[in-house]
């Protein structure tokens, strides 16, 4: 009998857990559901659908960016209860909706923006890659969005930032096709160093030297000149004393930060876009016309003169060229997974006889939801460029041809005669005849590029989230510089000349951000950052001084060689800590 009550009794037991788990289950199942966000995000103006609005539910993972048509869409794993859905697009007034979410399924929600005159909320980035608006902040920092850095004649960023930030000076400092440009942002810091601000990609720290590994007269490249305009979504710009205290010392001449574009979700949508560009010189300086000249130069009290004709060799230097452009991305991609691949060719010629420049890339960008919490990014961007180009011509190397014609007797044909020489047109000091410069001398330079990316975004708590980023560049320039023997510049015998620059830097960030509301009216926003960066810069460089008539390279065989090498490497680490107090911004952004 006990045995029996025994068995009854651990039966009980049994059924009395199988209902308690049951119960549980049914009561975990209960608490979070699924639930589907959707709906439109438009321009109140004119009702003009806005793409890459985000929306997101506040002090959560979940959210996404509106698609081409304005539309958005998202699934989140929620409890019941009051939620704020939240909706900002730059140059546009962030809104925000408190919602109710119970057993309905569906959270359909549109909504119509307002443009934001000041600019206070839109969404800026500081320490690299955490996230803020400009309302919370106590520096001015300018932005520059994508679309107008496009269909302006520019071939590089730089270029296109003429005009668009106040207190940027932005000077192009030759007229190659590829030729460099200076971006002095106000206050700089520096007279004998470079004056240059720091350039940041997508988080990763990029460099913009100007390397001239062969010597053309000051005519050098930029490293801008290897990102295409077309992928950029928006450029930020951060001027004076508020750039080094977030990115160092490296950054006191400021920081523009660069950030392409990435996929949306929806379906696979392209772009495709194809310029023609004509590149011509702008004026010409004033040069002697006067068809008579001094019988005896060398006599200054003979003023008898002889009948002279006058050459324009601005005629023989100078040309109208055409550039041609084209562009072609695709992105989309779902709620998890968002893509984005371009690629693009440009062939842009130069002022100048005989200059070029080409450039053809290629981008990818990923970015994966692997869970609730974290959600993981990738880019990879390969550039490679050529160039042909002629020296202008300096101090160390006379042989350019703008030297040539400031030296030049335009009285001289500067044609060659029925054997191919060409004459000296500069009678009293060796320079190159500007004619034979443009058509016999071989100048060019070849970069390949890639700047790639790995990072993470984990929101750890509803107030705390951590970014991390690791990003690399690499480049290597190669230049090379032949003068034929038998020519009227200063090598006469002949000159050839070969260098290369190769860089690779990386740069390691992990950043937290932590934000709360501390009551009705302060928010608090607190940011923790580190980054430690790398640098190794090689270059190395060989040149040749009378060469045979075959040899068109740097050689031990020629009269006179010299080979140049130097290496450097340079690391740099730090952290920075950011506290924002915000007072009755919640009800301002009500208000707003």
């Amino acid at each position: 009998m006990r045995l029996l009550s025994t068995i009854k009794a651990n039966r009980k037991v049994q059924q009395l857990l199988a209902l308690l788990g049951i119960l549980l289950c049914t009561t975990t199942y209960a608490q979070t559901s699924t639930y589907t966000f959707l709906g439109s995000v438009t321009d109140g103006v004119n009702s003009m659908p806005l793409p890459g609005a985000t929306v997101s539910i506040e002090n959560t993972f979940f959210g996404t960016v509106t698609n081409f048509d304005g539309n958005y869409s998202f699934v989140a794993d929620l409890n019941a209860g009051d939620y704020t859905l939240v909706v900002s697009f730059i140059g546009f007034k962030t809104q925000r909706l408190s919602i109710t979410i119970d057993s309905t399924s569906d959270v359909i929600n549109n909504f119509s923006l307002s443009e934001d005159l000041l600019n206070l909320d839109e969404v800026v980035v500081t320490g690299n890659i955490v996230s803020t608006n400009k309302r919370q902040l106590g520096n001015a920092i300018s932005t520059v969005k994508g679309e107008e850095l496009q269909d302006n004649g520019s071939i590089a960023i730089d270029q296109a930032l003429a005009g668009k930030i106040t207190g940027a000076l932005v000077q192009q400092n030759s007229g190659d096709p590829s030729g460099g440009i200076s971006i002095r942002l106000r206050g700089p810091s520096t007279v004998a160093g470079s004056s240059d601000p720091l350039y940041i990609v997508d988080g990763i720290f990029v460099n913009n030297d100007s390397n001239e590994v062969i010597d053309l007269g000051g005519n050098t490249q930029n490293r801008l000149s290897d990102i295409n305009p077309n992928d950029i979504e928006r450029i930020e710009v951060i001027k004076g004393a508020a750039a080094a205290a977030i990115y160092g010392s490296r950054a006191s001449n400021g920081v523009v930060q660069i950030f392409t574009k990435r996929g949306r979700a929806g379906e696979t949508k392209y772009s495709f876009s194809a310029n023609y560009r004509v590149n011509t010189l702008r004026k010409k300086i004033d040069y002697n016309q006067v068809p008579l000249q001094w019988e005896n130069i060398f006599d200054n009290d003979d003023l008898s003169t002889v009948p002279v004709e006058r050459y324009d060799l601005q005629d023989e230097i100078f040309e109208t060229s055409t550039g041609f452009e084209a562009f072609l991305s695709a992105s989309g991609g779902t709620d998890k997974t968002k893509y984005f691949l371009s690629g693009s060719f440009l062939n842009n010629g130069g002022i100048v006889k005989s200059t070029n420049f080409q450039r053809f890339g290629f981008k990818a960008t990923l970015e994966q939801k692997a869970s609730d919490w974290l959600t993981l990014t990738g880019s990879f961007n390969y550039t490679r460029s050529e160039s042909d180009d002629i020296p202008n011509g300096g101090i160390n190397d006379a042989y350019g041809v703008i030297t040539g014609f400031l030296f030049s007797d335009n009285s001289v044909n500067p044609a060659p005669n029925e054997s191919g020489v060409y004459p000296d047109t500069s009678l009293l000091v060796p320079r190159t005849n500007p004619a034979e410069g443009v058509n016999r001398f071989d100048f060019g330079q070849i970069v390949n590029r890639a700047i790639t990316s790995i990072g993470a975004t984990a929101k750890i708590t509803k107030n705390l989230s951590a970014n991390y980023l690791l990003g690399l560049d690499y480049y290597n320039q190669s230049g090379t510089g032949y003068i034929p023997p038998g020519n009227t510049s200063p090598f006469s015998d002949g000159f050839a000349r070969r260098a290369d620059v190769n860089l690779f830097q990386y740069n390691s960030d992990l950043n937290f951000s932590y934000n709360a509301n501390i009551d009705q009216h302060w928010t608090s926003a607190t940011v923790l950052g580190g980054s430690y960066q790398f640098e190794q810069k090689d270059f190395i460089s060989s040149e040749s001084i009378g060469l045979s008539p075959i040899v068109q390279v740097t050689s031990s065989d020629t009269g006179l060689s010299t080979v140049f090498e130097s290496r450097n490497k340079e690391s740099f680490w730090g952290t920075f800590l950011q506290q924002t107090f915000g007072f009755n911004v919640l009800k301002m952004r009500l208000a707003g």
